[in-house]
């Protein structure tokens, strides 16, 4: 739903804008976050279907992220979709495959040994990741005016709708809480870091605006639903009491 929802508003907003229109269709296509499995593990959610979520959702993102932006876009954006699926397979799906992999044939061993040792490195490539991306679009934050504050509140009001879709949708399928829980995270966060690279490897830097804004909002949106499930959806006695042990 969320990038039709992105694409439709995106259109309205910003009709004369075809690379803006791309970016909000792009940061609503990118697979979810991998750090709901974190906010999902805090409150209580269902740590399997989170995985399996996140999983198969990168797996497929090579497939749905070029067909939704041709579907939604058509001709009207040039775009290599092939060295596209090329792109995401090399950076999302090769390295959870590798996870997988080696999570499977060390027998969950190689997250106490390789894990603790290899955590610096990779926060302190996140870092230099999100420095490269922000560096091609710091140009368009030089004079922040009321059109960039817009697209960022539009941004803002889109993760927001992502999260309560999550949420509402759980709750009229009648699931149990640890699953709301779940699909409320995963609905509402997505890969800002891979759709910055991927806006600006295959698109104007225009396009990499609206996901770029996007990592302003994620943390403190998770955060703050975490603790809107707290009161909505009250955790049980018993739950609380097998997590304490």
């Amino acid at each position: 739903l969320m990038p039709f929802i992105a694409w439709g508003v995106a259109h309205l907003l910003y009709p004369d804008d075809m690379h803006v229109v791309t970016g909000f269709l792009l940061a609503a296509l990118i697979p979810t976050g991998i750090s709901s499995f974190l906010w999902s593990s805090i409150y209580m959610g269902n740590i399997a279907l989170t995985l399996s979520i996140i999983l198969l959702d990168t797996m497929i993102s090579p497939l749905v992220v070029p067909f939704g932006m041709y579907v939604l876009l058509g001709a009207k954006v040039e775009m290599d979709t092939w060295d596209m699926m090329q792109g995401l397979f090399y950076m999302i799906v090769l390295p959870s495959l590798a996870g997988m992999l080696l999570h499977h044939f060390s027998q969950g061993s190689v997250k106490k040994t390789l894990a603790p040792k290899l955590a610096p490195f990779s926060k302190l490539g996140m870092g230099v990741v999100v420095a490269i991306n922000s560096s091609m679009v710091a140009s368009y934050f030089h004079a922040f005016d009321a059109r960039l504050l817009g697209m960022a509140l539009v941004v803002l009001f889109l993760a927001i709708l992502g999260y309560l879709l999550g949420w509402w949708i759980s709750r009229l399928f009648g699931w149990e809480r640890d699953v709301i829980v779940t699909l409320t995270f995963n609905s509402g966060m997505r890969n800002i870091s891979a759709g910055a690279v991927m806006a600006i490897t295959y698109f104007p830097a225009t396009v990499a605006l609206p996901v770029v804004l996007g990592m302003l909002f994620q943390q403190t949106l998770a955060s703050t639903f975490g603790k809107f499930l707290d009161v909505v959806e009250k955790t049980p006695k018993k739950i609380i009491q097998e997590a304490a042990q």
